[in-house]
């Protein structure tokens, strides 16, 4: 019994890290794409004023008129 839950336990911790190691640069990729620093943001000026409402405001198209 004892030795049936050690080798589940070492097969839990063997194979993730083979599948680590062997996959590790894509992964890293992957991991500083989603969690990597974000682009700075434009700096807002001292006239611009934000309201709540323009944050959910879709962008005008370039096309329209306005």
């Amino acid at each position: 019994m004892m030795l049936n839950v050690f080798l589940v336990l070492m097969v839990c911790i063997i194979w993730p890290s083979i599948f680590i190691y062997y996959w590790r640069a894509p992964i890293r990729k992957w991991i500083d794409n989603r969690y990597g620093p974000d682009k700075k943001l434009p700096a807002i000026k001292e006239h611009q004023k934000i309201e709540p409402e323009d944050l959910f405001r879709p962008p005008p198209k370039k096309d329209a008129p306005q």
